[in-house]
């Protein structure tokens, strides 16, 4: 993944249409004094956050702070938090729509001067990024990234059927793998297991592994089983063709890992 655009202010970019995911991100270090801060995204196509198949995420590390909500404005999605807990907060702005592309605004509101290399070197970002990373603020362009380390033939990404390998880069704003899974619903049960190694990294939690609907909404982030080890389990979800996305957000560790689905 390319390093995310520093969030000082308003900033624009635009999504693809894909079943897979497109992606952006921004990024800005949160004070951790219990300050609201909102996010506001408005885009010119409805149609994907109408169906929540877009609309943006907000990360501290691995961890899924909250997911937007469409407000009575079927063109703008809102989302407001505040914590005790400082560090870099990373936004995913998502477009799962398979024809519904989009142009957008992301506005925060209550948050505090952000200094291009205080975040960058919280993100420990090479000089060279960290430039990058400060010429895109001041542009306010955006950086985008879609999910291609697992992707099939057609440029989505692979089904997994059984299990599937790869590796995944060190990165602080997070290297991703997407595969797709058709789920068959009528209570059927399907466990999606990950393992990674080194293990460190998904035992601090920076590497795990998510899973979404159709809709692009998440079901759920996957337990520890074991060190090194995540599961997630579907029931009773409709069915559907779910994207289960697998991170790591260790600055400096590759890992490997195995993933795999099982029904019982």
């Amino acid at each position: 993944m390319s390093n995310p655009t520093l969030l000082n202010g308003v900033i624009q970019g635009s999504l693809a249409a894909n079943t897979g995911g497109s992606y952006e991100y921004a990024k800005f270090n949160y004070p951790g004094d219990g300050s609201t801060v909102t996010l506001n995204l408005t885009v010119d196509n409805p149609l994907a956050l109408e169906n929540t198949s877009g609309g943006f995420a907000v990360y501290q590390g691995s961890t899924l702070i909250g997911t937007s909500s469409i407000t009575s404005d079927p063109h703008t999605a809102s989302l407001s938090f505040s914590s005790t807990t400082a560090g870099l907060t990373t936004v995913q702005v998502f477009d799962y729509d398979p024809n519904a592309s989009f142009h957008y605004t992301l506005t925060p509101e209550g948050l505090p001067a952000q200094n291009a290399a205080t975040t960058s070197a919280t993100s420990t970002e090479s000089a060279a990024s960290a430039t990058s990373a400060t010429a895109s603020a001041a542009t306010t362009s955006t950086t985008s990234t879609t999910s291609t380390a697992a992707s099939g033939g057609n440029g989505g990404p692979s089904t997994l059927s059984g299990s599937a390998s790869g590796t995944l880069a060190g990165n602080s704003a997070g290297s991703i793998a997407t595969y797709s899974l058709d789920y068959a619903g009528n209570g059927q049960t399907e466990t999606i297991s990950l393992t990674v190694s080194p293990t460190l990294p998904q035992e601090n939690g920076a590497a795990g592994l998510n899973v979404y609907d159709a809709s692009g909404n998440l079901i759920g982030t996957a337990q520890p089983t074991a060190p090194g080890a995540v599961s997630i389990t579907l029931s009773n979800n409709p069915a559907g063709k779910y994207t289960v996305q697998i991170f790591n957000y260790d600055p400096t560790t590759t890992v490997s890992y195995t993933v795999s689905e099982a029904v019982s």
